[in-house]
C-alpha cells in the first residue's frame, strides 16, 4: 500500500490526480496521526507540501464553510483509511485504471511513421496502399508511382455496373478519399498533373477526372500542392474555414479540425483565398501565408521552409511554443500526449529528420526545458511531456 501512497502523492503533486485520488489522499492525510507509519513513502518537504495542497482543496470544496466542522469527521475518515489499508482497495475499482502501473518504454524503441494510406472508392470500399510504395497516380487507371496498379482496367465489353473502376476500362468521374493515418504520409498526381503530398493524419478527396470548367478537391489535416497550370480550369481547394483559388502554383495548406487556425503558405505563383466566415477575398504573394480563424484573417512574411519541408522528410521548429513541435511529433509517431505540471515559457528551435527514432526528436526538445517519459497504455503509447 505504502508503494501505491507514493504514487498517488507524486501524480497530486504534479497536477495530474483524478478526483477519487485526490478525495481518497485527503481522507488520508486528514486521519495522518491514525496511521503512523505508513507516511514514510514521501519525503518531509513532499509532505507539507502536499498537505497544503490537500488543504486548500478541502477548503474549495467546502466553499467557505467551517474547517473545524469538517475536522469532525476525521475519526470517519480514519476508518476509511485503515479499511483500505486493510485490502478493500477494490472500493475505488472506476479508478483502478489510473493506478495501475504501465510499462515504461525507451524512446529509440518508437519507429517513426512511413508511407501509409488508405485509398476509399466511389462505392465505399476502401484499400490498404502499399507502404513499399511513395505515391499513386490517377489517369484512365489508379496505379503506384512504379506503374503497377492499384486499380485496374475494365474489360471494354463492362458497362456501367463497376463504377469503382476495379475492373478494366476508365474511371468515373465520382469522388475518391485518399486517407493518412497518424504515423502515415503518402502522395499522389492528380488526372490533370497536380501533385499533392499529405503529411500524417490528413484527407484528400478529388474526383478522378476534372470537369471542363475548374478543378475542385478538399483537404483536412495538411497538404502541399503543386498545381499544374491551366489558365482555363481555375484549381480550387476547400479546408476548413476557406477556400483557396490559383491557376499553377505551389503552397502548403494546414487545416486539422483540432486546431483553431487554418495557415495557408505560398511558396511561389500567387493564389485568391477566400474567408467562408467573412466573404473576403486575398490574394497572396510569394512568400507570405494567411492564417484564418473564423471571419478573422492574418497575412505576414514568412520563412516558408519551417512550414513545407516536412515533406522532405523534416521537422523545422523556429522559434515556435513547446505544444505546437510537440504535437506534429506526436502526429508522425502516433502518439498520445499527456502534459504535467507547468510547460516552459521558451521557444523550440531545431531541424531533425523525421526518419530518425523518437529518440533524437525528444533530445532535440529537451533542450527547450522539457523532459520526456513514454509508456504502453494498452493499445496507446503515451508520451509524458513535463518541463525541467
Amino acid at each position: 500500500m505504502g508503494n501505491i501512497l507514493h504514487k498517488l502523492a507524486k501524480k497530486i503533486l504534479r497536477g495530474s490526480a483524478t478526483k477519487a485520488e485526490q478525495h481518497f489522499m485527503d481522507a488520508y492525510f486528514d486521519a495522518f496521526d491514525h496511521v503512523k507509519g505508513r507516511e514514510d513513502a514521501l519525503t518531509p518537504e513532499e509532505q507539507s507540501t502536499l498537505r497544503n495542497h490537500i488543504e486548500q482543496g478541502i477548503q474549495e470544496r467546502l466553499q467557505g464553510r467551517n474547517i473545524n466542522r469538517f475536522r469532525v469527521w476525521l475519526p470517519y475518515a480514519a476508518a476509511v483509511v485503515l479499511a483500505v489499508l486493510g485490502g478493500i482497495w477494490f472500493f475505488f475499482s472506476g479508478d483502478q485504471q489510473e493506478l495501475r502501473t504501465d510499462p515504461i518504454l525507451a524512446a529509440e524503441e518508437v519507429l517513426p511513421g512511413g508511407h501509409r494510406a488508405t485509398l476509399t472508392l466511389a462505392d465505399g470500399r476502401v484499400i490498404d496502399l502499399s507502404e513499399t510504395q511513395t505515391g499513386i497516380t490517377v489517369g484512365d487507371v489508379i496505379t503506384y508511382l512504379d506503374g503497377s496498379y492499384v486499380v485496374e482496367k475494365r474489360k471494354k465489353n463492362q458497362g456501367q455496373n463497376n463504377p469503382t473502376g476495379t475492373g478494366k476500362g476508365n474511371l468515373t468521374t465520382d469522388y475518391y478519399v485518399l486517407t493518412t493515418p497518424r504515423g502515415g504520409t503518402y502522395q499522389i498526381t492528380l488526372s490533370d498533373g497536380t501533385e499533392v503530398w499529405l503529411n500524417a493524419a490528413s484527407k484528400l478527396k478529388y474526383p478522378s477526372r476534372f470537369d471542363e470548367s475548374e478543378r475542385v478537391v478538399e483537404v483536412s489535416g495538411e497538404a502541399y500542392f503543386a498545381v499544374a497550370e491551366d489558365k482555363s480550369k481555375p484549381f480550387k481547394v476547400n479546408s476548413h474555414g476557406q477556400t483557396v483559388e490559383v491557376l499553377g502554383t505551389e503552397f502548403n495548406i494546414s487545416a486539422y479540425p483540432a486546431e483553431d487556425e487554418t495557415k495557408t503558405t505560398l511558396v511561389e505563383g500567387a493564389i485568391r483565398l477566400i474567408n467562408h466566415a467573412s466573404n473576403a477575398v486575398n490574394r497572396l504573394r510569394p512568400g507570405e501565408q494567411a492564417v484564418v480563424s473564423g471571419a478573422m484573417l492574418n497575412i505576414s512574411k514568412v520563412n516558408v521552409e519551417p512550414y513545407t519541408v516536412w515533406k522532405e522528410g523534416y521537422f523545422y521548429f523556429d522559434n515556435v511554443p513547446p505544444e505546437v513541435a510537440i504535437e506534429q511529433v506526436a502526429r508522425w509517431y502516433d502518439l498520445e500526449v499527456v502534459y504535467e505540471g507547468t510547460m516552459p515559457g521558451t521557444s523550440v528551435f531545431g531541424m531533425v529528420e523525421r526518419t530518425k527514432r523518437l529518440d533524437a526528436v525528444l533530445k532535440s526538445l529537451g533542450k527547450s526545458g522539457l523532459d520526456f517519459e513514454i509508456r504502453q497504455r494498452g493499445s496507446k503509447t503515451q508520451l509524458i511531456v513535463r518541463g525541467k
